[in-house]
Formats: C-alpha cells, structure tokens, sequence
C-alpha cells in the first residue's frame, strides 16, 4: 500500500537531521500517525545507485519490507508510511537536507 494519493496534499512539515549514514546504520522516523519507520543505507549497486533498506519499527521490532534506490526529491521512504523523507541532493552530499512530508490527506 502506498500514501501517495493526491500530491497536493501534501504538507512539507520541516527538516529531519542526516542521522547516521554508515551502512548498516538504522535511522528512525516517528510518522505522523504515530508508525515508526526506519532506514539503513545498503551501500551503492554496481552502477553506483544508492540503495536503503526499509524497515517497520512500530512493534519494537525492525521488520525488513523493502530495499529502494535513493533519488533526489523523491521520498525515500516511498510512500510506505504516512510520513516520507526527501533528499534534496545526493545523500552524501554535504548540503543535502532531508525534507520531512507528511501526507495529510489520510489522516485524521
């Protein structure tokens, strides 16, 4: 399932710091409708993509549910939960932020 629905709705809330990006490192997100999504940089496929792997936290424990391939300006989280996180660069970019979206439009 995938919150992305109506892209204008979407409320761009503020900035998330980088968190630990060494490979295997995890990074967690508390989403707006109170999930915990977290993410770990799965190192670069051999065209030198970026990958994460994608985890649930919100039962205590990590549960794996996909790998992605990080882009610029698209969420990194892939609209898996009801809170995304988009690059704004290149993840290892020293001037990348991480935008924090919330896709209000199915909460609440």
């Amino acid at each position: 399932m995938s919150y992305w629905k109506d892209l204008e709705k979407i409320v761009i809330e503020n900035e998330f710091s980088k968190g630990d990006l060494t490979e295997g490192s995890r990074n967690y997100i508390q989403c707006a409708d109170g999930s915990v999504a977290a993410y770990a940089y799965a190192g670069d496929d051999s065209d030198g993509r970026r990958q994460l792997q994608i985890y649930d936290a919100s039962s205590g424990d990590d549960i794996p549910i996909a790998f992605v391939y990080v882009t610029p300006g698209v969420d990194m989280l892939q609209g898996l939960f009801v809170t995304g996180v988009i690059p704004t660069k290149d993840i290892f970019d020293p001037e990348c932020r991480f935008l924090r979206v919330d896709y209000n439009v199915l909460i609440g």
